[in-house]
């Protein structure tokens, strides 16, 4: 593999994400969207997205020598897009970072992405910089979401080059990630008696690392690789360092390079990601359930409280802010109802 042993030895370098040609501008407004073409194609985006700003890269790198600053309009993607999608039906979505150019999306998983629903999108150049390979991601993801429903708990970064130090830079993008081949980490670990792994990564700012511990990362090791007795450490080291989904696989055969991706280890790879996202969702969201509704409930006592005070106009404020910003939760029907009574009196 290209810049394999360099990378690991070394530092290294290497990813993508990027656009070309015939969809323009994507505005938000309905009347100006452009149109959602599917199949496989050439894309060129023309707006960056607010995160990507290259201030807001350094936070998130906590570095600033990471790589210069780039013209979106000049970093061409290859797509593909399903047919069958619906605002019922959202796409999940897979940015892949390769090390080599890419001129193509890999013909091979077409029935892969079509079966899933899923949307595939490579940066057409290769071996970019840290920032420049970060950046492009998060600006695919921004701008595919103005044209496409896309399905947040089924967007994933996948990759090599810098695949470990982008993915744990942008887990507030990316539900979980895999790092293929040029994997490293930010700090030494222990291989033998005196001997250590070098630490060659760039951990990321304290509040994506706090983030990135709780996604899953799954690590796509070859049978034959020389190096993965020494990379197979990391899932370890990272674990013992408190991160929560470490999750190994692997690859038959020493082809992975792009756009050789085999479908049985892409499809491995998203059925090791999916349920852990999937489940983080839902308890997410199980969360944020029961905030409201603690919520609209204490709003309602708070109203309540002020009736028996006396103090009507102030139970009235109580209970119209409730109304309206929890609508659906149980207690708004109660607050619609001591509203009446007590414009009624």
């Amino acid at each position: 593999m290209p810049g394999f042993a360099k990378r690991i030895l070394l530092v290294a370098a290497a990813m993508t994400a990027a656009a070309i040609s015939k969809i323009s501008r994507g505005d938000s407004s309905p009347a100006t969207q452009p149109d959602q073409k599917t199949g496989a194609f050439a894309i060129t985006f023309t707006d960056r997205s607010p995160l990507s700003e290259r201030s807001k890269l350094w936070d998130r790198l906590a570095d600033k020598d990471v790589g210069p600053e780039y013209n979106l309009q000049n970093q061409p993607f290859m797509i593909y897009v399903p047919n069958d999608f619906s605002q019922d039906k959202p796409l999940g979505l897979v940015v892949y970072m390769s090390y080599d150019p890419a001129r193509q999306t890999p013909a091979t998983l077409q029935p892969i992405f079509d079966n899933r629903r899923l949307i595939f999108i490579v940066a057409e150049k290769g071996n970019l910089s840290l920032l420049e390979e970060t950046g492009l991601s998060i600006d695919a993801v921004y701008n595919l979401k103005r044209r496409y429903p896309i399905d947040d708990k089924r967007a994933f970064l996948m990759g090599s080059g810098w695949i470990e130090d982008a993915g744990m830079a942008t887990p507030d993008i990316f539900a979980g990630d895999v790092w293929i081949w040029n994997t490293g980490y930010w700090r030494n670990v222990p291989v033998g008696h005196n001997q250590y792994y070098q630490g060659i990564g760039h951990p990321p700012s304290p509040e994506m690392l706090t983030l990135a511990k709780r996604r899953p990362h799954v690590f796509g090791f070859e049978t034959d690789n020389y190096n993965d007795g020494v990379r197979s450490l990391i899932p370890g080291a990272m674990t013992h360092d408190g991160f929560d989904h470490m999750l190994t696989a692997i690859i038959a055969g020493d082809d992975v390079s792009y756009p050789n991706l085999k479908p049985e280890w892409f499809e491995k790879m998203l059925d090791m990601l999916e349920p852990i996202s999937l489940a983080q969702a839902k308890a997410k969201a199980a969360t944020r359930a029961s905030a409201k509704a603690d919520a609209s409930q204490s709003l309602l006592n708070l109203a309540q409280a002020y009736m028996t005070a006396g103090k009507t106009d102030l139970a009235m404020q109580k209970l119209e802010t409730l109304i309206q910003e929890y609508p659906t939760e149980p207690a708004a029907e109660k607050a619609k109802a001591l509203l009446q009574q007590l414009q009624a009196q």
